[in-house]
């Protein structure tokens, strides 16, 4: 199912509201993170390296890899990863692009 609007309304629909889903932190993961917990579903992020490190595969696939973390999930066992809220990240964003006054030393 492609991870846009689109395939995320039909996952939606499909699954109902009532769902608990795991992401790996990727690319996007925090936009689809965002998108499906709006819809109602309680979702975690997942951090790579650690689900590597819990649960090292020799074949890693995309099944494989959504096997295992569902089995995590249902576990309570997912090694999330922490994300700001969408308030914070505006915020760091803002305060990233704030002008800076470089040489000026405060008066005493």
């Amino acid at each position: 199912m492609p991870a846009d609007e689109d395939g995320l309304a039909r996952l939606v629909i499909e699954r109902g509201v009532e769902v608990r889903g795991v992401v790996e932190m990727m690319s996007g993961a925090i936009w689809v993170r965002d998108r499906l917990a709006d819809a109602g579903w309680q979702m975690q992020i997942a951090h790579a390296r650690k689900v590597r490190d819990v649960a090292p595969l020799a074949c890693k696939t995309d099944k494989v890899d959504a096997r295992v973390l569902a089995e995590l999930c249902r576990r309570d066992l997912v090694p999330e990863l922490w994300v700001p809220s969408l308030t914070d990240r505006e915020l760091r964003e803002r305060l990233r692009r704030r002008p800076t006054w470089s040489g000026c030393a405060p008066r005493r």
